[in-house]
């Protein structure tokens, strides 16, 4: 059964990130090793090791929100951070990671509210718990 997304929490260091509508990500995948030899009849690979991808958010800007504020200041320091992104299933799927902020884009127009444009690096794996 599908799951509804009215509900889904991101958060940054165990605290809400306020006005977040929607994501997409992970969307990461695996290397290829390439083991082809002079007696190959064919390519031939093994996998090599994950990278977990990008995870980007779109939301509203909240500028007194304090996890909108560490994102902000997380992308300034350059620094990695851990999040978490609660989903709806009961008990919730909870995917766990250290990520970058890559883009604190905002994006406006007439008769609109101010959107919030979040991309992440992830480093490291992701875990689905």
């Amino acid at each position: 059964m599908a799951l509804k997304t009215q509900g889904i929490i991101l958060k940054r260091a165990g605290v809400e990130v306020a006005e977040i509508s929607g994501f997409t990500g992970p969307d990461g995948e695996a290397t290829e090793i390439d083991v082809t030899h002079l007696r190959s009849l064919a390519k031939e690979y093994l996998q090599g090791l994950p990278d977990e991808g990008n995870i980007s958010f779109t939301g509203f800007l909240k500028p007194s929100d304090a996890a909108q504020v560490g994102l902000r200041t997380d992308r300034d320091a350059q620094a990695a951070n851990t999040y978490s992104l609660t989903l709806t299933d009961s008990p919730p799927t909870v995917l766990t990671f250290q990520a970058f902020v890559k883009q604190f884009g905002l994006s406006a127009a007439p008769d609109g509210a101010i959107a919030l444009n979040l991309s992440m690096r992830i480093t490291g794996a992701v875990a689905w718990t």
